[in-house]
Parts: C-alpha cells; sequence; structure tokens
C-alpha cells in the first residue's frame, strides 16, 4: 500500500467510464475472484478466475507499464472488487467483480510517474492505496481525495468495514487510525489483520507457527486458545469477515508438490478451541503469469 501524483481527468473520460460495465471476452465473472493474472504468456489481457470457476479477460485494464513491466492491479481482501488503470482513459478504475460495475477515481490518471506505482485495495473498494518509492497514499476512491503518510509508515490492513486501517512502521510496530476522521485509536506491538471494529489484531507468532490475538482497546494479547498453523502449510495472510469471523490462508509451493503450480488454502479459525477447518482451497497453476491473489498482497 503506497504514494503517487495526482493528475487530473477530464470530465468526458468520467461521464464515459464511471458506471459502465466492462466488455468482457469470455463467461461473466459471478462469484468473488481468487487469483487474477496473464494465462500463458505475457500477453494481454489481464484474467480473472472467480470461485465457481468462471473466468473473465479484463479488455480494458492496462497490462503492461515499460520494458514489460506489469501494470498495476489489485484485488480487494475477498475478491469482490479489483483495481486498475484504465486502458483507453487511463483512470485509476475500481470494478466490482460480480455485477462489473465500474467507478473511475476522480483526479488519478495513467502516466509515467504511475509505472513504479503499487495498488492495494481495502474491503468494499472504498480506499485504495497508492506508493512509490516507500511513499504511500490512501485514497477514497469515491471522492479522489486523500492523505499521505510520513515516510517509514505503511497501510498494512483495514477493518472488514474499511471504517479503520492498521499502519506499520519500518519496525512492524502498528498503530490503529479511524478513517474518518483520521485520527489514533491504539497501538500494536506487530502488524497483523485488523478485526471489526477496528478492537482487534490477528497476527502471526514467532517463526509464523501460529496465530496469536492483541486487543486494541486494552492494550494487551486478548485472552484465548493458542492456535497453531496446520502442519506442513506456510502461511501468508490473515483475513477477518464483517460477522468477525478470521480465516488463515495458507501455501504449499510448486516445488514441494507434484503438478505445479502453487496450491493455496483457506481455513477457518476457532478461537475458543484454537482450532483450524479448511474451507476452501485452489491451486493457481504454473502456466499464470504475475499471479495477484486475493487476501494476499503481492
Amino acid at each position: 500500500m503506497r504514494s503517487f501524483r495526482r493528475l487530473g481527468v477530464c470530465a468526458g473520460v468520467l461521464a464515459i467510464a464511471v458506471g459502465a460495465p466492462l466488455p468482457a471476452r469470455g463467461a461473466d465473472v459471478r462469484s468473488p475472484a481468487r487469483y487474477a493474472g496473464l494465462d500463458g504468456c505475457l500477453c494481454a489481457p489481464w484474467k480473472l478466475w472467480g470461485r465457481g470457476g468462471d473466468v473473465v479477460d479484463l479488455t480494458d485494464a492496462r497490462v503492461f507499464s515499460s520494458r514489460g513491466r506489469r501494470a498495476p492491479l489489485a484485488l480487494s481482501p475477498n475478491g469482490r472488487h479489483v483495481a486498475y488503470f484504465h486502458l483507453g482513459s487511463g483512470a485509476l478504475t475500481v470494478r466490482k467483480v460480480i455485477s462489473g460495475a465500474v467507478r473511475a477515481v476522480p483526479g488519478v490518471t495513467w502516466s509515467s510517474a504511475m509505472r513504479a506505482t503499487r495498488i492495494d485495495l481495502s474491503p468494499r473498494g472504498r480506499y485504495a492505496v497508492l506508493g512509490t518509492g516507500g511513499e504511500y497514499r490512501i485514497l477514497d476512491t469515491r471522492s479522489g481525495t486523500g492523505l499521505t503518510l510520513r515516510p517509514g509508515l505503511r497501510p498494512w490492513s483495514f477493518s472488514p468495514d474499511a471504517e479503520f486501517v492498521l499502519v506499520v512502521d519500518d519496525a512492524f510496530q502498528a498503530k490503529v487510525y479511524s478513517m474518518s476522521p483520521f485520527a489514533e485509536r491504539g497501538r500494536v506491538p506487530v502488524g497483523g489483520a485488523l478485526g471489526p471494529g477496528g478492537e482487534t489484531v490477528a497476527h502471526f507468532t514467532e517463526g509464523d507457527a501460529g496465530i496469536g490475538l492483541w486487543s486494541v482497546p486494552s492494550g494487551a494479547p486478548a485472552t484465548g486458545v493458542p492456535v497453531a498453523v496446520p502442519y506442513g502449510r506456510t502461511p501468508t495472510r490473515l483475513r477477518w469477515n464483517v460477522a468477525g469471523l478470521l480465516d488463515l490462508q495458507t501455501v504449499v509451493s510448486r516445488r514441494a508438490r507434484k503438478g505445479g503450480g502453487n496450491r493455496y488454502g483457506w481455513y477457518r479459525v476457532d478461537r475458543e478451541t484454537g482450532g483450524t477447518e479448511r474451507i476452501a482451497g485452489f491451486v493457481v497453476p504454473g502456466s499464470v503469469h504475475h499471479p495477484i491473489v486475493a487476501g494476499l498482497s503481492p
């Protein structure tokens, strides 16, 4: 999550881009996206792979910036929104994956200054974080307004309703802020996934062997049974939903399994018993270039 330069977008471009469904080849995506990438070769367009097995081509998304470097593209943590720069208008665009409805972010367009920029997207697509060279800016995708964090700070995770954000420093110490107004709400000794209401942070313990919980209001570890990472799995990300349920994402790399590709798994965490239950899994084939997995920042 990161910074950028703000540039004008003409009213005519916005009138065309906002609210119009994206043209797509192949099947429409009717489920949230599991991952995005380039299929089989380093050529256009970006594709989305949905949870239901559906695939769609993002024919209006910029794929490359220069010299083979991929242009920024981001999925929200639950795969329900995708953000990219529009190939025609250049506008930073946020699309609802299931309905195909899109909106252009006011005041932000593609330029040579964007080539090294990366994007992260909050739940519900409300905020985009753009960063270049260690500077990060949080941008309201509806109004185009935003704020730039001081050097050394990085937005790490949003609460499921995107009302709060957890920001880490270079030592991975964290603070929790409300978004409107932007104000500090508490401090955390380690970064992690921010829960509903900005009250609980889930984080990996030393050596990524387990999952710990930190209570922001009390400023102390939350009570509960220790949660272990499933044996033989590498933890990659923690994610809360709006109901307050915590999920763990893991991966087994293609080097460790036959058939190629990276196998991702989602586990529901039982905070009362300390157990985990596998709820979903999928493989990103080795033929997919520049994969971007929902729930996992690239």
